[in-house]
């Protein structure tokens, strides 16, 4: 996974370590945690892949909604968007993003999409059948 791009189009990213005690608790095959940033956009996106290929009791993907506010984040709210994205079924991926100031929820949602559209297709390349 860490052949995942630092530099796609206009988005640049940055590796984001991740603790050596939460690790031993994921347990992952492989992972990547990345902040990427666009010049254009008002705020970054965090792309989290991590890959278990042994999913057995306590050795499997979680539920962001645990993630995410043990890494400091609130969520505001979750609500299902269907995304249609061909590929294998081998790893959790999430995407995240801040709400800037003043800034739309569409606005935030497309930044998202834009870098989902982008990465999706290597990251399908990557991940075993």
């Amino acid at each position: 996974l860490f052949l995942l791009p630092q530099v796609t189009d206009n988005w640049r990213g940055r590796d984001v370590p991740i603790e050596a005690s939460v690790l031993s608790i994921l347990q992952p095959t492989d992972y990547v945690t990345r902040d990427y940033s666009h010049a254009e956009t008002l705020g970054p996106v965090n792309v989290y892949i991590a890959f278990h290929a042994n999913q057995v009791a306590g050795r499997a993907a979680h539920s962001p909604r645990y993630c995410i506010p043990g890494g400091g984040w609130e969520i505001e709210k979750t609500e299902p968007v269907d995304i249609a994205i061909a590929g294998p079924n081998g790893a959790l991926i999430r995407y995240a993003t801040p709400l800037a100031n003043n800034e739309t929820e569409e606005a935030a949602e497309s930044r998202l999409f834009d870098l989902m559209s982008l990465t999706q297709p290597v990251i399908n390349d990557m991940l075993p059948l």
